[in-house]
């Protein structure tokens, strides 16, 4: 799998955002495409305010555009040190109902994924299809070492090691020997508020079990993950086909953890699944 892909965070990101505002907080989105179907990417746990990256972001996708409206939500600007993955969950339902999106097509990344599961759990009828990569439903104590390493490395301001550390276990090395010094010329730019909400959200992660919570989700649910996950153990996925008999799955051989950023043929899959 070629992994010569450059990540790069440019422009006026602030331009052309949208807001939303719920239980008197506000969430910036971002909007693109004008299909009459609704695809909602759900990403993952992220560093950076993923909104830095929309004009990367809607190039990525843009060729859903003309069958979908694509939306991405940021974190709420203002979280409580104590959210939990359900609080995560709920913000999104308000959204969804606050702005009267329904029939939805949940894209969920790592976390992303997560947040979908328990989306499509509590209101099913909200959700036409999930498709989730990368994700789990259950962090054992190895895995939740990771988080707990990233929430002590930003509470501590050691950037150098957290960027790396996550370098390294989200991507190939390729893609690591290609772009940390790039990422760690960044660190500057992260700002207090950003380092203070990666730190809520790792947090959620550490010894997340949702595997009950999971048992209602009666969607049509994709997953793809791919078999050198560092971050998660690709074996979650028969955990999951227990409780959710209409999940489908596919294993990419030589996928890391984050092989939808890097894989190009991944945009054929989602092809599939969507148009």
């Amino acid at each position: 799998m070629k992994t010569n892909v450059k990540i790069d965070i440019v422009g006026d990101y602030m331009s052309n955002l949208l807001n939303v505002i719920i239980d008197d907080n506000t969430f910036r989105y971002m909007k693109f495409g004008n299909g009459k179907k609704n695809l909602i990417i759900i990403p993952g746990l992220y560093l950076f305010d993923i909104l830095k990256s929309k004009d990367i972001i809607e190039k990525q996708y843009s060729y859903l555009s003309s069958e979908y409206s694509i939306y991405l939500f940021e974190r709420k600007v203002n979280i409580p040190s104590d959210y939990t993955i359900y609080d995560f969950t709920n913000d999104y339902i308000k959204i969804f109902n606050k702005l009267n999106l329904k029939d939805l097509y949940l894209f969920g990344t790592s976390m992303g994924g997560i947040i979908s599961l328990l989306i499509a759990s509590k209101t099913s009828f909200l959700v036409k299809k999930l498709i989730l990569a990368g994700t789990t439903s259950y962090i054992n104590d190895d895995e939740s070492k990771f988080f707990i390493d990233l929430v002590n490395y930003a509470k501590n301001n050691k950037l150098d090691e957290l960027l790396s550390l996550m370098l390294e276990k989200i991507y190939t090395i390729e893609f690591y020997n290609a772009n940390i010094e790039l990422f760690l010329n960044m660190k500057d730019q992260i700002s207090n508020e950003e380092l203070n909400h990666f730190i809520i959200a790792a947090k959620t992660l550490i010894n997340l079990d949702i595997r009950t919570d999971i048992k209602n989700i009666n969607v049509d649910t994709f997953i793809v993950s791919g078999d050198k996950d560092k971050v998660f153990n690709i074996t979650a996925i028969d955990e999951m086909k227990k409780y959710n008999k209409h999940l489908r799955y596919k294993i990419i051989e030589g996928g890391c953890h984050a092989f939808y950023d890097l894989d190009p043929n991944f945009k054929d899959l989602l092809i599939r699944e969507l148009l």
